[in-house]
């Protein structure tokens, strides 16, 4: 995808390839609290998203919701 190239140029995204698979994370779960801050600011909340499963090791909020508490 062109939008996720984008955002893995700007280290926004990392990628792990797993044969024809391409599996792409969050490399600072800081950029939720922006996306977080920017719907408030516009007042563009859209429709709530919920993982269907939770990832093992990812940092953000929904699958790993104390994992700011394990940084302190």
């Amino acid at each position: 995808s062109q939008h996720l190239m984008v955002l893995r140029d700007a280290g926004l995204v990392q990628d792990r390839r797993d044969g024809w698979n391409i599996f792409y994370s969050v490399t600072n779960p800081g950029v939720f609290d922006v996306l977080s801050a920017a719907q408030s600011a516009t007042g563009s909340h859209g429709a709530p998203r919920t993982h269907s499963r939770k990832i093992e090791n990812c940092p953000c909020p929904h699958c790993n919701p104390v994992a700011d508490a394990a940084a302190c």
